[in-house]
């Protein structure tokens, strides 16, 4: 059954998009008309009049105080923990590429409690020209490299236009403010046990000039992504990274073995050495994976304990609360 009296914090990360902020807000609220909603939108200190149109616009404005998309967000998302009152998250970006009329498809599977996180796909439906050659294959490449390491159901796992329930922001750990944070989000949001899902939206051209560094930021994603698998699934990273270390370790040896047993020496003593030295290895950093699973195990323990605890809370302070201001909170 759909919620209708969920409140919802819509973010929009910009910088000097002056040409197409007022016509976002204005979508967004249209889109959102009967619904309860604030518009926030997060601003690297623009240059132009963004700032000015946003806020004639109806919506409120902070400035973030460093740099780039994904700290532009974290801003975002420490002003959505701030304000208890919000719900839902809906954070989409300031370019015109997502069209704010497609929020309400964003925030129907969470109203009808199907999903908890839930991703626009632009691949649906994009615009001719909207995507380069370089990002569309970059951004397929990262969606199926997600799906496959961490078997998340999206095809577009680096679109930035996205809707969410705000309690899952105490649960989720950012490390990268940068870019990357797209797909930090979702793979944390997995390992939380969140329900994850896409719906289809249409991809537009965006007016004004790209802020995207191509080739900076699929290094920094790719980085990322090695990291979260390392966090994701330690005991098979660090396992295969081992085991194959151990493997020429063991090679190696049988060979050095084999040679001994025929001539009866010890035919390189610095083979001898290295083969050691790679067993050993590779030994270690196995066990430094059985160590890593066990600490995710552990925060997989505590994050749980945490959730249960929220929710005791939130249960209990609702039952405590007088009725006169029950009245009012409804």
């Amino acid at each position: 059954m759909e919620r209708s009296e969920e409140r919802i914090l819509v973010i929009i990360p910009a910088l000097n998009e002056e040409e197409t902020i007022g016509e976002v807000i204005r979508g967004c609220h249209e889109a959102l008309q009967r619904r309860t909603y604030e518009i926030l939108v997060v601003d690297g200190r623009s240059s132009d009049s963004t700032v000015s149109i946003a806020l004639q616009e109806g919506a409120k404005v902070i400035v973030q105080k460093g740099s780039g998309y994904g700290d532009a967000l974290m801003c975002g998302f420490k002003h959505a923990l701030r304000t208890y009152r919000t719900d839902l998250v809906v954070m989409l970006d300031a370019d015109g590429t997502y069209p704010p009329q497609s929020i309400e498809g964003l925030l129907e599977p969470i109203l009808h409690d199907k999903a908890d996180l839930v991703i626009g796909n632009r691949f649906a439906h994009p615009e001719k020209g909207s995507m380069p050659f370089v990002n569309r294959v970059g951004n397929r490449f990262f969606s199926a490299l997600s799906r496959f390491l961490f078997k998340i159901p999206s095809l577009d796992t680096q679109s930035g236009f996205r809707a969410f329930r705000a309690q899952m922001l105490n649960h989720l750990l950012f490390k990268n403010p940068g870019m990357p944070l797209a797909s930090e989000m979702i793979v944390e949001a997995k390992s939380a046990n969140y329900r994850i899902t896409q719906v289809p939206i249409t991809y537009r051209n965006r007016k004004g000039k790209s802020k995207l560094r191509p080739m900076r930021d699929a290094y920094l994603i790719l980085g990322t992504l090695v990291r979260l698998y390392r966090d994701y699934s330690p005991l098979l990273f660090f396992g295969m990274i081992g085991g194959i270390i151990l493997i020429m370790g063991g090679f190696l040896g049988l060979y050095l073995l084999i040679r001994y047993l025929v001539t009866g020496l010890v035919p390189h003593y610095v083979l001898a050495t290295l083969s050691t030295f790679l067993f050993l290895t590779g030994l270690t950093i196995i066990t430094i994976g059985l160590l890593a699973d066990m600490i995710k195990d552990l925060r997989e323990r505590m994050r749980t304990f945490e959730t249960h605890m929220m929710e005791n809370f939130s249960h209990n302070k609702n039952s405590e609360m007088p009725r006169s201001e029950k009245k009012e909170e409804e």
